[in-house]
């Protein structure tokens, strides 16, 4: 065997050796720790309803799986079970981290609903679905928002909803930003409902426009401390979610 050919052995089994425990070491499916449900207010029986799990990981080796409803309509009850993929063989960083878990249940009637989670009996949170005021899919037209973020200005204490996306484009007129609604609803969730409007080339919001990409920031009347959802409503129905964690100085 030559030189060169011993060289390049040498090198396949030390890349076998480093890579082969990596590939043997699948992640195992575990039931996910569940602190909570977060459940946005304003849905109506002609909605989508959404519900958010959030829970903590004890450190970097996992990451959140599959989550599943069962809507039980005897008792008006939801039975929510969501899984994690824990990683053993990876070097895991000792860092709590948080997780939320979006789970849609689609489209239902009228009344007063309990979310019980199976893995942890203790976790409930009760909810409620409205009656319909317009046949259409949703009371407004929103913005198709595509990145949110809850933002604090260094200089004032000033928190701030950042809303970044691009509006469609239209044939006539131009698509503008009609007004954005934030509440607290319940109050661990930041709702916001981004509503867009469309006007004719003559308004002056259209002139104004230099791109069809915005990013615009709106003041919250009450701050916003503590762990809860930020929850934005958008263009194609559904929403954009993030974890919150806010401590007041």
């Amino acid at each position: 065997m030559t030189i060169q050919m011993f060289s390049k052995s040498f090198v396949a089994l030390a890349l076998a050796s480093v890579v082969s425990p990596a590939l043997a070491a699948a992640p195992r499916v575990i039931q996910a720790p569940l602190q909570t449900f977060y459940v946005p207010n304003g849905f109506d029986d002609n909605d989508n309803i959404e519900i958010v799990a959030h829970g903590e990981f004890p450190n970097s080796c996992y990451r959140v799986g599959k989550a599943e409803a069962k809507i039980i309509p005897e008792s008006n009850t939801v039975e929510v079970s969501v899984s994690a993929l824990q990683y053993d063989g990876e070097i895991c960083a000792q860092v709590v981290t948080p997780y939320i878990k979006p789970i849609s249940l689609g489209i239902m009637s009228k009344g007063t609903y309990s979310i019980k989670a199976k893995q942890a009996p203790a976790v409930q949170k009760n909810f409620a679905v409205t009656a319909r005021k317009t046949e259409s899919p949703d009371d407004f037209i929103y913005a198709p928002v595509e990145s949110a973020a809850l933002v604090t200005r260094f200089e004032s204490g000033q928190q701030y909803i950042n809303l970044k996306g691009r509006y469609p484009q239209t044939f006539v007129g131009c698509a503008v930003m009609k007004e954005v609604g934030i509440q607290n609803s319940p109050a661990d969730v930041l709702v916001v409902q981004p509503v867009m409007d469309f006007v004719q080339n003559d308004d002056p919001r259209c002139s104004l426009r230099q791109t069809s990409e915005f990013d615009l920031y709106y003041p919250l009347e009450t701050a916003f401390y503590g762990e809860g959802l930020l929850h934005v409503r958008v263009m194609n129905g559904n929403s954009l979610n993030s974890y919150l964690n806010v401590e007041q100085n």
